[in-house]
């Protein structure tokens, strides 16, 4: 399935090797999500802050007790995110955020993953998964909403 929002963002996920899903519901997102874990053991599961559509970056925080390992330490990694947190750029993601608090707000850490882990030594031999999932799939949710208001979706 491709992604309707923005030819930028379907153009990193295919450059990275990201898969999307989109669901209108987010209880059909989530029976997706749950069936695709029952059939597989090593499925890490996050809720994403946002998505930047310029890099197909997903963005992940520290807040609301957000294990790190949910992300890193599985063979793939479904990252979950609401239509209404994708962001044009990251500089339009980071005027969301406010200034002084910001260590409330995102706890403690602020990950970025735009792909599935891969690396290449110098002999340019790429190597997949280098240090995490070798898979990453964005589950986009409620992909009913209009994500191209402000500086939200460019």
């Amino acid at each position: 399935m491709t992604v309707p929002f923005w030819p930028a963002l379907e153009r990193e996920f295919a450059r990275s090797g990201t898969r999307c899903r989109v669901f209108t519901d987010q209880t059909a997102a989530l029976t997706w999500v749950e069936e695709l874990r029952s059939q597989h053991d090593d499925v890490g599961v996050t809720w994403a802050r946002a998505l930047i559509a310029e890099s197909g970056s997903v963005v992940l925080c520290g807040e609301g007790g957000q294990r790190r390992r949910d992300s890193l330490l599985c063979r793939h990694h479904l990252a979950l995110v609401r239509c209404r947190d994708i962001h044009r750029d990251l500089e339009c993601f980071l005027a969301t955020l406010p200034g002084e608090q910001l260590h409330q707000v995102v706890g403690s850490h602020l990950t970025l993953i735009s792909g599935p882990s891969r690396t290449a030594d110098i002999e340019k031999v790429l190597v997949v998964p280098a240090h995490g999932p070798e898979k990453l799939t964005v589950v986009i949710v409620d992909a009913t909403c209009d994500p191209g208001a402000g500086c939200r979706a460019g």
